[in-house]
């Protein structure tokens, strides 16, 4: 099977936490090569203008690897992956969620004062979300740690799509997770 390729779309951390990139480039190893796309949440742009340059990015990967292109977003990126994934359901293979924020944006108001594009992102999810029909769902894997004092459990969840819990509590922890101990898992969901 060819090489799936994956755009990896990091929470509000993003512009901090670049090792990130660094150790996805170990998931060449179960044949899935990683775009590194972080949205910096924090810098003046508006959303739509992060989100048409994803969209511009995916399309084109699509055009140069011949398809087989998926998502993967943490935290806020989740959100971000949920809208482009609706928007390009047609050429977009699958989509994992780790630890996302995709529902209750209430609770997340004092993160967007330093974080303006998040509000926007979370804004267009429930248009996004209503445009999944029950197979559309059922190609996305929401993972979540068994507790998570940043992001509830609840909050991570898609009715009709697949869940999973991670074997161990916290948000930073639950993400470190998934890219490392927890990769052949989102790989194996990936290359399905």
């Amino acid at each position: 099977m060819k090489d799936v390729h994956a755009f990896y779309i990091p929470g509000l951390g993003d512009p901090r936490h670049k090792s990130q990139g660094l150790v996805l480039k170990a998931w060449s190893l179960y044949g899935v090569k990683i775009h590194y796309y972080p949205l910096y949440w924090s810098d003046s742009r508006q959303f739509s203008e992060k989100f048409d340059a994803l969209l511009r990015a995916i399309d084109h990967t699509v055009q140069q690897t011949g398809g087989n292109v998926s998502l993967v977003g943490t935290s806020a990126g989740a959100s971000a992956a949920i809208n482009a994934f609706a928007a390009r359901k047609q050429i977009i293979n699958r989509v994992v969620c780790i630890s996302g924020k995709l529902k209750n944006p209430q609770t997340a108001a004092h993160r967007f004062i330093k974080n303006p594009s998040f509000k926007g992102s979370l804004d267009m999810l429930p248009a996004s979300l209503a445009l999944l029909t029950e197979a559309d769902k059922s190609r996305i894997l929401s993972l979540h740690p068994l507790h998570d004092g940043v992001v509830p459990v609840t909050d991570t969840q898609i009715e009709g799509a697949h869940e999973g819990y991670m074997p161990i509590v916290g948000h930073v922890a639950s993400i470190a997770y998934a890219l490392t101990l927890g990769s052949h898992r989102i790989a194996k969901f990936l290359k399905a």
